[in-house]
């Protein structure tokens, strides 16, 4: 091979890479043009699986500690210990009620006795909606229950910008005192 021809063969070859190489940064930039993120179909196969997750979870905690929690449509985990003796909880009544908040590690996040006690219109709770869903299902003067809430019926994503974190499935044992 003559000098000459081993210079001609290297420049083609700088030149077959270079374009080479240009043709895949034009198909990069082609297909990032494309692609416009998940779909709504995405999310929704994702919040299913999600949903179906923290069902999963709230079932082997239920079975390790014995709980017998019925689930709502809403996927509200509700064991009720004791009804009360008085009326049927509806919108609008005014409560109050005793409470531990733990995670289902165990560690207890709220309590009563170190909080206060929890005074609120059902039907218009700040606190989660499903607390307010958990107490429609009580008698009031008594009831004790034990709910189980998926992170949608309690804080969310966000958590409680203090002790709950973002997607935080939470137990709270409730005593409705009036």
């Amino acid at each position: 091979m003559t000098a000459m021809s081993a210079k001609h063969l290297l420049s083609l070859a700088i030149l077959g890479l270079s374009a080479l190489l240009a043709g895949c940064t034009q198909c990069g930039s082609r297909y990032e043009d494309e692609y416009t993120g998940p779909t709504r179909d995405d999310f929704i196969r994702y919040n299913r699986r999600l949903f179906w997750c923290d069902s999963m979870c709230i079932a082997k905690y239920s079975d390790s500690l014995g709980l017998t929690p019925r689930p709502t449509r809403s996927n509200l985990w509700l064991t009720v210990h004791r009804q009360g003796e008085g009326a049927q909880v509806k919108p609008g009544d005014y409560v109050t009620i005793d409470y531990v908040v733990s995670n289902l590690l165990g560690d207890t996040i709220y309590t009563s006795d170190a909080d206060g006690k929890i005074s609120l219109t059902v039907g218009k709770c700040n606190v989660c909606s499903g607390l307010d869903e958990a107490l429609l299902s009580l008698r009031h003067d008594g009831a004790q229950a034990t709910v189980i809430l998926i992170p949608e019926k309690a804080f969310g994503l966000r958590g409680d910008d203090r002790k709950i974190h973002g997607r935080m499935i939470l137990r709270y044992d409730i005593h409705l005192l009036d």
